[in-house]
């Protein structure tokens, strides 16, 4: 029962994260689509899908790095270090996890992980995973410097 009720809570405190009408990620949002249009794919060989889609990634872990580091000085600011342990913590955790779940992806694909096909899918899935997690973080941040 204790379970349910910390679930909901979760539930109910991401899910108004990510309703909440943000500054910080409504631009962050508009520059990255801006930017994923300006990716010229060439003649959408392998190599420049690899290639344009690494940009992209690239892209996106900049800007998770900006937001990652605004929100450690908000909590420096707030002085919530256990906050900020947590928050380091958990980027940890999900480095991990955005390693091995590309990887993953790249197996299902193909028996071995190897194979054309592997190197956009790895890094196909990767984008998505650094784009939610910067997200994420982007709707965080807006709610932290609101309230």
């Amino acid at each position: 029962m204790m379970n349910k009720i910390k679930t909901m809570i979760l539930l109910f405190f991401v899910v108004s994260l990510t309703t909440f009408s943000s500054n910080y990620k409504d631009e962050l949002v508009s520059r990255m689509k801006t930017f994923e249009e300006s990716i010229d794919y060439k003649n959408y060989t392998t190599a420049d899908m690899i290639n344009g889609s690494s940009q992209l990634y690239q892209c996106w872990d900049k800007e998770l790095n900006i937001i990652y580091q605004k929100i450690l000085i908000e909590l420096d600011k707030e002085n919530k270090p256990r906050a900020k342990q947590q928050l380091i913590i958990a980027q940890r955790a999900w480095i991990t996890f955005r390693d091995a779940n590309s990887h993953f992806h790249s197996f299902v694909f193909s028996s071995d992980g190897q194979g054309t096909i592997t190197g956009p899918i790895r890094i196909g899935t990767a984008i998505g995973i650094v784009e939610d997690r910067t997200i994420e973080l982007a709707n965080l941040y807006d709610f932290m410097v609101e309230n």
